[in-house]
């Protein structure tokens, strides 16, 4: 949350091994939050975080195992 607004509701991905994710939508839409969410870069409010059945949501980024690349590095 920010503020009052809802930046993530009901968020479910399934994603193969070895496969890559692009995420696009427009400004505001949520996908910096859910990439830094998912990385360990910022916290959910609410709610939780699992791979494989395995709670990540208190993980340290570096125990992750992801790799991110924002779009003025790529």
């Amino acid at each position: 949350m920010f503020g009052r607004f809802t930046a993530l509701a009901d968020i479910s991905l399934t994603i193969g091994r070895g496969e890559f994710l692009t995420l696009l939508g427009p400004s505001g839409s949520g996908k910096t939050t859910f990439l830094m969410i998912l990385s360990g870069f910022e916290a959910p409010t609410s709610g939780r975080l699992t791979l494989d059945g395995r709670e990540l949501t208190e993980t340290p980024p570096e125990a992750r195992g992801f790799g991110m690349v924002f779009q003025g590095y790529a």
